[in-house]
Formats: C-alpha cells, structure tokens, sequence
C-alpha cells in the first residue's frame, strides 16, 4: 500500500480486501493519528505484521485481518479497537 494512504484523512471506512497486499505504510504515529478510520478492513492479503505506529488511529472500532498470514501484531491497539477479526 503505497503511503497515500496516509493522506485520506476523511475517510470512516476502508476496505483493501483481497488485493495480495504485504505490508501498510511505516509511518509516524502523527501519520496515522491524522485519519479518522472507523473501520479498516485487510481481509485476505499478504500482511505478515502490522506498523507499531497502527495504534495511533484515534477512532478506530474494527480491525478485520481474516485470512493473513501475520506473525506480528503491534504490541498495543488503538484503546478504541473493540472488535479484532
């Protein structure tokens, strides 16, 4: 996922479902602090890891991961993470 990602500030839901991605963006935690996910979806990818700095998603509800071969999660989620599948 190229860094752009970073730049969708406004979005509430992403879904990147199904498209053999590997990694996410390593970014400051700034970075991600700056989006307003409600929902991030990487259902059926490549993601072996997580960024740390994935816990500065300051709205985030649902991280959804199925199907991954991960190896690594961050050692915290955002606080307002209440549904990891």
């Amino acid at each position: 996922v190229p860094a752009e990602l970073l730049l969708l500030r406004d979005t509430a839901i992403l879904v990147l479902d199904n498209n053999a991605i590997t990694s996410l963006p390593e970014a400051n935690v700034s970075d991600y602090a700056a989006m307003t996910l409600l929902a991030l979806s990487l259902e059926n990818n490549q993601l072996t890891h997580l960024p740390e700095a994935l816990y500065g998603l300051p709205l985030l509800e649902a991280l959804l991961l199925r199907r991954n071969p991960i190896t690594f999660l961050p050692a915290r989620l955002p606080p307002t993470c209440s549904s990891l599948g």
